[in-house]
């Protein structure tokens, strides 16, 4: 299970908590990619997910870097 403050993180920048996925599986497989989301970030050393977030919503071909390098 996730550490308490994995969920802090998914909800605040996130927003998991006002998320209608609600049934079977989803809500842990949503989970599972925000946490991967969290990772990326950290990984890329964005100290601050919220700030990571907007940046790449904003630019989502630097997202897809991310995941696809030498795309």
């Amino acid at each position: 299970m996730a550490h308490q403050g994995h969920h802090h993180i998914r909800d605040i920048a996130l927003a998991e908590d006002a998320s209608k996925i609600r049934t079977g599986t989803a809500p842990r497989a949503m989970a599972t990619f925000r946490n991967f989301a969290i990772a990326l970030a950290r990984f890329t050393a964005w100290t601050n997910t919220a700030e990571a977030t907007d940046y790449y919503r904003s630019h989502s071909d630097h997202a897809l870097d991310l995941i696809q390098p030498g795309r």
